[in-house]
């Protein structure tokens, strides 16, 4: 079953509690929460401040941080109920380092993932994509909602797909940025979860977005 993740960073945060509800009522499981340093993508956005609330409204949080203390922030975003927790593997000094995260994370009973940019190499992180639960292909340069969808993102598609149909039929496909209508269904035989911002928010009929997605 496919899913559709509504971007928390793209809702009006003077009505956030009133879109949740309308996104839940849409048909929305998971909520994508977006961390920024400020340092490795140049905006700053999101702590933890929302978390609780949606627990509360019985969604599950998938955090992306884009940042470059990646354990830090983990230790953070740990202590709230989180489903999965994804980091950009070139904030880690290497390979190494960024399977010991992922272990880390996993330990803690949290799926584990990476983020691939349009210009990440897949191959240079073909062990890490191997090793993780999640693994969500930008179709955009990560840092800010309404970018238009770069074309070759969908190479790095197939290449994740490839390797979870071949290696680990358990990962968890994403695609994040520039997810519209078309784009969904150019690309829904490689993905599992769809992130949506500015498009979900600012359709009239968001139901018809996630039936789309299924």
């Amino acid at each position: 079953m496919k899913f559709l993740e509504p971007s928390l960073l793209a809702f009006d945060k003077e009505k956030i509690e009133d879109q949740l509800n309308d996104v839940k009522n849409a048909g929305a499981k998971y909520i994508h929460y977006d961390v920024m340093d400020g340092k490795f993508v140049p905006n700053k956005a999101l702590g933890t401040e929302y978390i609780k609330l949606i627990n509360k409204l019985d969604m599950k949080v998938c955090v992306h941080v884009m940042v470059y203390k990646v354990l830090k922030y983990f230790k953070e975003f740990s202590k709230f109920k989180i489903y999965s927790f994804s980091f950009h593997p070139e904030a880690c000094k290497n390979i190494k380092q960024a399977l010991k995260i992922m272990q880390i994370i996993k330990n803690a009973g949290i799926l584990a993932g990476i983020v691939i940019n349009p210009d990440t190499s897949c191959i240079a992180y073909e062990e890490l994509i191997k090793a993780a639960d999640m693994v969500t292909v930008m179709g955009v340069f990560p840092g800010k909602c309404g970018q238009k969808f770069i074309p070759n993102s969908i190479e790095n598609l197939k290449f994740v797909k490839n390797i979870k149909d071949t290696y680990n039929k358990k990962i968890i496909i994403t695609l994040d940025g520039g997810v519209r209508e078309s784009i969904i269904k150019d690309t829904k035989k490689y993905v599992d979860h769809f992130v949506s911002g500015s498009f979900l928010t600012s359709a009239k009929n968001k139901q018809a977005i996630f039936d789309l997605v299924k």
